[in-house]
C-alpha cells in the first residue's frame, strides 16, 4: 500500500512539473479560433447606427508582449482605403483599446488588423452607419429679370437666357450653413469640365431656418443649351447637404410661347408635315417635304413624324438638339402585328415623337416639354370609358361608328406625365379609364405603354410598381418622393450606349454615382449583379438613403456568382432559371423583395 501512495507521489509531482514547464516555454491557447492572443471590437455593435459621424471604436485584446493595429475602409473589396491608426488608447494594464475617427454620412465598413508581435495577426471587420442631420435643399427656381419665371421647375426646356438659379435650402436643428464655402456649380453639356462663371449671394436664413442662395450668372447663357447644376452646401460642422441636381435647357432667341414659331418659316404651317395632295397616308404625311430615300436611310424604321422633327432637332438649327439620338440604343418598340389590336399601335409606338410630345400644343411651365395630353371619356349609360389614345378617330367620328360619342360627353383631359426627382411623389392612384386598376401618375407617360397591355411589346412595369417593392421608399433628403422611384434614375428617354437604354450614371445625383457600361447585348447573373451593385455599393446616395450591401450574408460575397433576382425576386424557378431568370430580374429590378426571399 505504500509503495502505491509512492507511485502515486512522483507520478502528480511529474505531471504538474510538465503544466509548470509548458505554462512557462509556451503561451496557452485563448481562442476558439486556435490564434495565441485574442483581440476583439466591442464599440460599436454590428450595423449600428451612429448619430455622429465621429466613432468611437474601442475592444478589448490579450496580449503581454504589446499591441499594434492597423485600420482600413473596406467598403470597397477592390480598393480598400487605409485609414490612420494615430491616435489609438492601449490601455496595458486593463488590456483595452479604443481610437476615434471622424466619419461621413453613409454606410461604412471597418477592417482592424491586429498584432502583438509574435503571433499571426488578427483581423476583424465591423459595419455601421453614420446617419446624421443634414441640411436639405427644399427646392430650386429659375428666376428671370422680369419675374414671369418665378416657380419650382424640373427638366425645363426654353428657359430664357437672362435665368438667375435660385435655390432654397434648410438648415437642420439650429445649425447654420457655411456662407463662406457654399457653391452653386453649374456645367454645359457642350464644355462638360468647365463651370459657368457666376456671383452667388444669400439671403436668411428666414424664421423657418431657411436660406434663399441665388446664381446670377456673369454673362446670359446660351441659347439652345442643355445646363446641369449641382451644389456644394455645407453647415459649419462640415456637414453637406443632400446632394440634389437640376437639368435645364434654354431657349432659343426671341422665342414665345410656341416653340414651333421662329426655328424656321414653315414649322408653325401644317404643310410643312401634311401635305393636302401628295400624302402618302391617311394622316397626309410623307409629301413634299418629305425625302423618302433619305430619312429612310438614316431612320429606316422610324415613323414619318420622327423625320419631321429630327430635321430641324438635329442640333444644326436653332431647335435644340435630341439629347442621346444618336446612342445606340433607341427608344423603339416594333410593332406587335400578332398582338390583339395590333392595328393601333401606331398611336404609341415609340418610333414616333408624336407617341411622346404633341407638336400643336404651346409651351406652358406645366408643360413646358408638349408632353402628350388625351382625353378619358365616361359613358353616361354604363359607366365605360374609352381613352381617345385606345381607339382610331373611326371609332367615334365615322358613319355606324362602334362608339356612340353623343354618350361620352364632358371628357377629362389629362397630359401624361414624366416627373422627375425634384417633384416626383411616386404614390400610386385609381386609373382614370379603369377605376379598379392602379397606376403611377407621375409616369404616365412611361406606364402608358409598359403596363402589359397588348397593344405593345412593352414590358409590364406598371405591375411592379403598383405592388409591394423594396424600390418604393420614402425619401430623407427633403424630396417629395414617397413611392416608386422615377424612372429617369435608371434610364435614359431617347436614347443610351447601354442596352435597356440605361444611363451611364444611376440615381438623382449622377455626379456621385460610378459610371455604367453595357454596351451588347449579352445578360446573365454577372451582368445583373454588376447592375445592382453599382448602387448596392454601401455608398451610393438615393434619395438621401444609401444603397446598402452586408457582405456577411449569405449571397452578397464578392466571390459570389449569382443572379441577385435569385432571392430577391418571386419569379425565379431553380428548377428552371433559362426561362425564369429574364422575368425574374426584371421584377428585382423595378419591384426587388426586400431580404432573402429564396
Amino acid at each position: 500500500m505504500k509503495r502505491t501512495n509512492y507511485l502515486r507521489c512522483i507520478a502528480l509531482y511529474l505531471v504538474t512539473l510538465i503544466v509548470f514547464l509548458g505554462s512557462s516555454l509556451f503561451p496557452i491557447l485563448t481562442n476558439a479560433d486556435g490564434s495565441l492572443f485574442a483581440f476583439d471590437i466591442t464599440n460599436p455593435t454590428s450595423n449600428q447606427t451612429l448619430n455622429n459621424g465621429n466613432v468611437q471604436f474601442s475592444g478589448t485584446y490579450s496580449s503581454d508582449t504589446g499591441l499594434t493595429v492597423t485600420m482600413e475602409e473596406t467598403i470597397d473589396p477592390i480598393n480598400p482605403q487605409p485609414i490612420s491608426s494615430g491616435g489609438i488608447i492601449i490601455d496595458s494594464v486593463n488590456k483595452v483599446w479604443s481610437i476615434s475617427k471622424q466619419f461621413v454620412p453613409g454606410r461604412h465598413k471597418v477592417t482592424f488588423t491586429a498584432n502583438d508581435g509574435t503571433n499571426p495577426s488578427i483581423t476583424k471587420s465591423i459595419w455601421f452607419m453614420v446617419q446624421v442631420d443634414r441640411p436639405i435643399i427644399k427646392e430650386y427656381k429659375l428666376i428671370t429679370g422680369d419675374g414671369t419665371w418665378n416657380t419650382p421647375l424640373e427638366d425645363m426646356t426654353h428657359v430664357p437666357l437672362d435665368t438667375n438659379i435660385q435655390l432654397l435650402v434648410k438648415e437642420i436643428n439650429g445649425t447654420p450653413l457655411n456662407e463662406s464655402t457654399g457653391s452653386i456649380i453649374i456645367k454645359s453639356e457642350k464644355e462638360p469640365t468647365i463651370n459657368i462663371d457666376g456671383v452667388v449671394s444669400w439671403d436668411g436664413p428666414d424664421e423657418n431656418g431657411v436660406y434663399t442662395i441665388t446664381f446670377n450668372p456673369t454673362n446670359n447663357f446660351s441659347s439652345n443649351t442643355t445646363y446641369f447644376v449641382n451644389t456644394d452646401i455645407k453647415d459649419v460642422n462640415g456637414i453637406s447637404a443632400y446632394p440634389k441636381a437640376l437639368k435645364f435647357i434654354t431657349t432659343s432667341e426671341n422665342e414665345d410661347n410656341n416653340p414651333h414659331m421662329h426655328y424656321i418659316n414653315n414649322t408653325n404651317t401644317c404643310a410643312f408635315c401634311h401635305s393636302t395632295h401628295l400624302g402618302k397616308n391617311p394622316s397626309l404625311e410623307g409629301g413634299r417635304y418629305y425625302n423618302t430615300d433619305i430619312q429612310k436611310a438614316t431612320f429606316p424604321n422610324a415613323d414619318l413624324s420622327k423625320s419631321y422633327c429630327l430635321a430641324c432637332h438635329d442640333g444644326t438649327t436653332t431647335a435644340p438638339i435630341v439629347n442621346n439620338i444618336d446612342k445606340t440604343y433607341q427608344h423603339n418598340h416594333p410593332s406587335n402585328e400578332s398582338g390583339s389590336g395590333s392595328e393601333l399601335t401606331p398611336l404609341i409606338q415609340t418610333d414616333s415623337c408624336t407617341a411622346c410630345h404633341n407638336p400643336h400644343l404651346s409651351m406652358s411651365k406645366e408643360n413646358p416639354n408638349l408632353l402628350k395630353d388625351h382625353d378619358v371619356y365616361t359613358s353616361k349609360s354604363g359607366g365605360q370609358t374609352v381613352d381617345s389614345l385606345d381607339v382610331t378617330c373611326g371609332s367615334c367620328h365615322e358613319d355606324n361608328a362602334p362608339i356612340n360619342i353623343n354618350d361620352y360627353p364632358d371628357p377629362v383631359k389629362e397630359t401624361l406625365s414624366y416627373k422627375k426627382s425634384t417633384s416626383a411623389e411616386g404614390g400610386t392612384s385609381p386609373k382614370e379609364t379603369d377605376s379598379t386598376q392602379n397606376t403611377v401618375p407621375d409616369y404616365s407617360l412611361c406606364l402608358r405603354c409598359h403596363n402589359g397591355n397588348t397593344k405593345n411589346d412593352a414590358v409590364d412595369i406598371e405591375t411592379y410598381y403598383t405592388s409591394t417593392s423594396g424600390h418604393s421608399f420614402t425619401q430623407e433628403d427633403g424630396s417629395k418622393l414617397a413611392g416608386a422611384m422615377p424612372c429617369a434614375e435608371c434610364h435614359e428617354t431617347h436614347g443610351s450606349d447601354n442596352v435597356k437604354l440605361l444611363r451611364k450614371n444611376f440615381g438623382n445625383n449622377p455626379e456621385t454615382t460610378d459610371i455604367y457600361s453595357k454596351p451588347d447585348a449579352g445578360w446573365g447573373p454577372s451582368e445583373e449583379r454588376t447592375f445592382c451593385l453599382k448602387c448596392h455599393n454601401n455608398k451610393t446616395e438615393i434619395y438621401g438613403k444609401i444603397g446598402a450591401l452586408d457582405d456577411t450574408i449569405t449571397g452578397h460575397e464578392s466571390d459570389n456568382l449569382k443572379a441577385c433576382s435569385e432571392c430577391h425576386s418571386d419569379s425565379y424557378d431553380p428548377d428552371n432559371p433559362v426561362e425564369t431568370l429574364p422575368k425574374a430580374f426584371m421584377e428585382a429590378a423595378h419591384g426587388p423583395k426586400k431580404g432573402i426571399n429564396k
